[in-house]
């Protein structure tokens, strides 16, 4: 249980040091700069919205999808 304490506690502090955000819950590990968060969060927000789509069913995949072209 220590050790993956010790695990957690290094990622966030890589996290911190480097001004990244993780994005939970998603098939692969993802961290980004908190900028570049800022703008996916709006574009999946308009998209959804431009949809109809309630923004909690329109998650961080979808809008990857839309902006890489597979929707």
């Amino acid at each position: 249980m220590a050790s993956r304490v010790s695990v957690i506690v290094d990622i966030l502090k890589k996290l911190e040091e480097t001004g990244q955000i993780y994005i939970p819950g998603l098939d692969m590990p993802l961290s980004i700069t908190k900028s570049l968060f800022q703008i996916l969060d709006a574009r999946r927000r308009a998209e959804a919205e431009k949809r109809g789509i309630p923004e909690i069913q329109f998650d961080y995949e979808a809008i990857l999808g839309v902006l890489l072209g597979l929707e």
